[in-house]
């Protein structure tokens, strides 16, 4: 009887030891689990953190490349700011529907901010073909046709009436004037001006550096150019 006692107390103090060391493996194991995971959470915290400065700095990269490509790919002749011939020697009114005087005021703005006169008129003439009145079904006023969704920040530096020539003008003439300083080539700029600086981005990463709106531009501004140069010579 004492040794089957004995033998089933050594049976509970064995079962027991088992049971201590089960629980104590489960314990170390669960503690070992929640510090990978607490470990894998810190991780990804970091890397949500620094997402949002490594996409914005590949951002700043993307753009940087595609200007670098676009200047190498094109090479059109670019009013510069200083450069005082950019508006031209003299001013000549040009065979167009708007009056001699607008047509002068505009040539001193253009000359105020070095933007050739004659791209001014081109594009005025596409954009509004001369008719300080115009609005768009898309929002945009005036002869140089500016969006409303640059009207509060022009409104701030004194452009407040869009149907004004001077004052539509001259605000779409400082848009370009940013512009240029930004990109420095005619194309870029015009692209920009037509579709939005965001639009013309995802053509130049596909290679496209120049548009329907850019080229039109661009050979009516050669025409005007041509008239000058004529009208020069022969008086």
């Amino acid at each position: 009887m004492r040794s089957k006692k004995e033998g089933y107390k050594r049976h509970i103090r064995r079962r027991s030891r088992r049971r201590k060391l089960i629980r104590l493996s489960v314990s170390l194991f669960a503690y070992v689990v929640k510090i990978i995971l607490t470990a894998l959470v810190v991780l990804f915290l970091m890397k949500a953190s620094a997402a949002p400065e490594k996409e914005a700095a590949g951002q700043q990269a993307q753009a940087s490349e595609a200007a670098v490509s676009y200047k190498a790919a094109r090479q059109q002749a670019t009013p510069q700011k200083g450069n005082d011939q950019a508006a031209g020697p003299s001013f000549v009114p040009l065979d167009v529907p708007m009056t001699e005087e607008d047509q002068k005021e505009i040539f001193d703005i253009c000359n105020d901010y070095k933007i050739a006169y004659t791209l001014v008129m081109a594009m005025i003439e596409h954009e509004s073909d001369f008719d300080a009145s115009a609005r768009s079904k898309t929002g945009d006023s005036g002869l140089m046709q500016i969006n409303d969704c640059n009207s509060a920040r022009l409104a701030e530096m004194g452009f407040k009436d869009l149907f004004d020539t001077r004052e539509n003008v001259e605000a779409g003439v400082y848009m370009l004037r940013e512009l240029f300083d930004k990109y420095g080539e005619v194309e870029a700029v015009l692209m920009c001006y037509n579709m939005g600086e965001a639009g013309a981005a995802e053509l130049w990463d596909a290679g496209i550096f120049s548009s329907a709106y850019s080229s039109e531009i661009m050979a009516r501004e050669a025409e005007f150019s041509s008239y000058i140069d004529n009208f020069i010579t022969n008086n």
